[in-house]
């Protein structure tokens, strides 16, 4: 809705256009779900669990066709964008994929710690490790720290009411993580971490002289400069890349306007676009519905709804196909196919 607006003052309609119908997803899958019947927690889960072994599937496959390279070829493809490379699916946007079903895993398992048999017990917890094993080697550096956050969190939890015996078996388990992580945790992850050691810039310096957190303060810097000169409304969808090109070459930004770059920031290219009224009408989108999310007690909408604003800030999410789908298709899932949730939102609104 914010951007169809901004087809009014967008110079460039061809590319506001564009942008629109890129979005479609975000308005058409909670169509679909909310004309379809109530799902069940079952069929939830059941669709959880294809989403589940696609993910396996995929990044299964990541790694064998890597581990082909490495060994038929002696080139190491195991880690960053090399990873991802055979599907072109950015390695940022998988690691945010992950990291939302390391929280349902671990939900489904803190859940029904109690009910479960000793062998689905064990499978989860390999599940857990292996997710961690190939975030290291995907190396996105906020996503990463969200899986030990989480991780973290699950382990807690399930330590403060497990026997001796499983307090024992998870301390080995986790340790043996940490080594094979640390065997892993070779050159190319610890570079990419150790670039952000150096915070200080200037946006007319050589592109070499960047790093990727100075990087993302000059797109920052060079963003607040067109929201500053359009405020209210924005420059429209279609005139975003547009008014930054012509900030980065003011500036003379080099990566900016040689890697006509976005800003990195969900809520710096929502400001963009459509100004301080689209920024607060997106805010609110979200906002709303995790106060009722927080009311009917959903743990899993509730890190859904912050992981993303959480992930907004680092990147354009929303911009991006990898993102778009996979933002609305579980919004749309979680918030229209949630009996409990819109009942309280029902009572609430009375």
């Amino acid at each position: 809705m914010i951007g169809i607006l901004t087809l009014f003052y967008s110079e460039d309609v061809k590319e506001a256009t564009f942008s629109i119908e890129k979005k479609l997803s975000l308005i058409l899958f909670p169509i679909m779900i909310s004309m379809s019947k109530n799902l069940t927690q079952g069929e939830k889960s059941k669709i959880f669990k294809l989403g589940l072994g696609t993910l396996l599937a995929v990044t299964f496959f990541y790694l064998s066709f890597a581990g082909y390279k490495w060994v038929v070829y002696g080139i190491n493809k195991f880690y960053w964008k090399d990873l991802t490379e055979p599907l072109d699916f950015h390695p940022s946007y998988l690691s945010l994929y992950i990291n939302l079903f390391i929280y349902w895993l671990g939900l489904e398992l803190i859940q029904n710690w109690d009910s479960w048999r000793r062998g689905r017990i064990i499978w989860v917890l390999l599940t857990l490790g292996y997710f961690l094993f190939v975030q290291v080697l995907l190396s996105s550096k906020v996503q990463l720290v969200i899986s030990f956050v989480c991780l973290g969190i699950i382990l807690f939890r399930i330590v403060s009411r497990s026997s001796l015996k499983w307090k024992l078996l998870l301390l080995i388990s986790t340790l043996t993580m940490v080594l094979i992580l640390s065997t892993f945790w070779k050159k190319a992850p610890l570079e990419r971490f150790g670039h952000i050691s150096r915070i200080e810039y200037k946006l007319d310096a050589p592109v070499e002289t960047f790093n990727e957190l100075t990087i993302r303060f000059a797109l920052i810097e060079c963003a607040w400069m067109v929201v500053k000169e359009n405020l209210v409304f924005g420059v429209g969808i279609g005139d975003v890349r547009k008014e930054l090109d012509k900030v980065y070459r003011k500036v003379d930004y080099k990566f900016g306007y040689l890697d006509n770059q976005d800003p990195h920031n969900q809520y710096l290219q929502i400001a963009i676009g459509s100004g301080i009224v689209g920024l607060l009408i997106f805010l609110i989108s979200f906002l709303v519905p995790l106060y009722f999310s927080i009311l009917a007690n959903d743990k899993f909408y509730i890190f859904f709804s912050v992981l993303f604003l959480f992930s907004f800030l680092f990147e354009s999410v929303l911009e991006r196909h990898n993102g778009i789908i996979l933002y609305s298709f579980f919004n749309s899932l979680l918030l229209f196919g949630n009996k409990s949730f819109l009942a309280t939102t029902n009572e609430s609104s009375k």
